[in-house]
């Protein structure tokens, strides 16, 4: 597993294979991964699964410790994934790069319904990305 399990946290939500690649399964469409200090090298891990999953429609990750460059890997991610249709990235440390590499992942992404970014370094450089 990628952390300890904490109260509330699902400790088979994901797994790592022997690599160190996350593992969403399949059959999962809700992954709730709040509040678990969850910062950018786990979540580089976690936007290449994303890339290739078919299930997963609401991400959250609210209150953590993402910055810009976990914004940006999950940028990559939202090129190549069509079917996340709510990203909860509430209370983080996204910066103006990071909404911007957000802004570019999101430019190929038609999927993407709800984004929340609120309580996040995002300056006016980032918003208007």
């Amino acid at each position: 597993l990628i952390w300890p399990p904490r109260a509330g946290v699902n400790a088979n939500a994901t797994a790592t294979a022997g690599n160190g690649t996350v593992l969403i399964p399949f059959h999962c469409t809700e992954l709730h991964l709040g509040s678990i200090n969850f910062g950018d090298s786990q979540l580089a891990s976690l936007a290449v699964a994303l890339e290739t999953n078919t299930q997963l429609i609401l991400l959250d990750l609210m209150s953590n410790r993402i910055g810009d460059m976990g914004a940006a890997a999950l940028a990559d991610a939202l090129e190549k994934n069509r079917n996340l249709r709510t990203l909860d990235l509430y209370a983080n440390e996204i910066g103006d790069e990071g909404a911007t590499a957000l802004g570019r992942g999101l430019a190929s992404n038609r999927g993407l319904a709800v984004l929340d970014l609120w309580d996040n370094k995002v300056g006016d450089a980032g918003a208007i990305a």
